[in-house]
């Protein structure tokens, strides 16, 4: 393997958020530092393609004001097509500093006070976020949990619509489930939009990192020319690469009046001239970054395996089948541990900090996300943190 995902990296002066201690984030008392598998960064270095070009770009000396070249929408245009199937044109590509702040944007400038927002829970905790900051109000459609996985019911989610509902928010593929969307299923609830006159934000960050063989990801917009009219769909190197800290997404509008109207918030706020090394990351990642992910792929695959296997003798806990995302969505409510203390138990027992279910939907404390994007050796010490837990219980 030419990249080496077994390596520790020191994280101590980093000032990362997912190794920072003290934390803001972390919303219990503890005495020690507790081994970070939380937010969605992972612990490997970047492409070595990456960071030489970063460094090409930091020895010129030059960091002012930049725009994208025609050779960096090309490597994004020729991404999509050639690990997605879809032929995007550079007029969509709207270039953003992050899809948090452009769910923000997007509320702001489509919906109005007081409009409803349909999300999918349990799913990422900035759908629930960004919409109440901004004095929205969120609509839910639960997926529907089975033994082992969730599923989609349609007529559950068009029940959810209200004549205030103008956004829904996508996840696709979803998180923390892992749920890689069927064609027919994106099918189906876009047809459900279509009748509403909804317009579907796909949320695509985790597009590249389908970690089930025979599952490929379908950008929604891609289906049918209807759907992509009604849809911003957002991406970004950042999860497939670990490039979150550059601030650089992509976002595809194929109907030229909702671009321009988006534009425009961006330029009001003053946040339409790009980061220059998001940029050079960016194209680097694109065009270079091939192989790279497919060794990724695999330590992650194979991470992912060792965590089913270490959990399939700790019946305590439940791993939910998925596939996509380094991210798995773990079901505590037979450990014996009250949902409301879960997190203290995991934080000052086991020294483990794993993402609140809480933050995924109301209905889901006894649950948590973790991150297996790190080196083997850790994500062992986690499962011997964990089972501790239960053995001192």
């Amino acid at each position: 393997m030419p990249y080496d995902f077994d390596d520790i990296i020191d994280h101590k002066d980093s000032h990362l958020i997912k190794w920072q201690y003290p934390s803001p984030y972390l919303l219990h008392s503890i005495n020690e530092p507790p081994l970070p598998l939380w937010i969605a960064d992972m612990d490997f270095k970047c492409p070595n393609e990456v960071l030489n070009a970063l460094h090409d770009a930091i020895n010129k000396g030059i960091l002012g004001y930049t725009r994208a070249s025609d050779d960096m929408f090309e490597a994004i245009i020729q991404w999509q097509l050639q690990h997605h199937g879809w032929s995007i044109r550079e007029e969509w590509i709207v270039q953003t500093p992050g899809v948090v702040n452009s769910l923000s944007l997007i509320i702001q400038t489509f919906t109005q006070q007081g409009d409803d927002i349909l999300i999918q829970p349990p799913v990422y905790g900035s759908f629930y976020n960004c919409s109440l900051l901004n004095g929205r109000h969120v609509v839910t459609a639960p997926l529907i949990e089975k033994t082992a996985n969730y599923v989609l019911d349609i007529d559950e989610f068009e029940a959810a619509i209200t004549p205030k509902t103008k956004l829904f928010f996508l996840c696709n593929p979803h998180n923390p489930i892992g749920h890689v969307w069927s064609k027919e299923e994106l099918t189906a609830m876009g047809n459900v939009c279509l009748r509403h006159g909804i317009m579907v934000i796909s949320d695509e960050i985790h597009q590249d990192l389908i970690l089930t063989m025979g599952k490929y990801h379908q950008p929604f917009a891609s289906i049918h020319d209807e759907f992509a009219d009604i849809c911003i769909t957002c991406t970004s190197p950042s999860k497939t690469f670990n490039l979150a800290g550059l601030q650089t997404s992509n976002l595809f509008i194929t109907n030229k009046r909702v671009r321009d109207e988006l534009k425009r918030t961006y330029a009001r706020c003053s946040l339409h001239i790009p980061n220059m090394l998001g940029l050079v990351a960016c194209e680097a990642a694109y065009r270079y970054g091939d192989l790279w992910l497919s060794e990724l792929l695999i330590y992650l695959r194979d991470n992912r395996r060792f965590l089913k296997q270490y959990l399939d003798h700790l019946p305590q806990v439940k791993l939910f089948e998925s596939d996509a995302l380094y991210l798995g969505w773990l079901d505590f409510r037979n450990s014996g541990i009250e949902p409301q203390n879960l997190q203290g138990k995991l934080l000052n027992h086991s020294r483990l900090w794993l993402d609140d279910g809480i933050k995924f939907g109301s209905d889901y404390a006894g649950f948590a996300r973790i991150n297996f994007a790190c080196s083997r050796s850790i994500l062992n010490v986690a499962m011997q943190r964990l089972s501790r837990l239960f053995e001192e219980c």
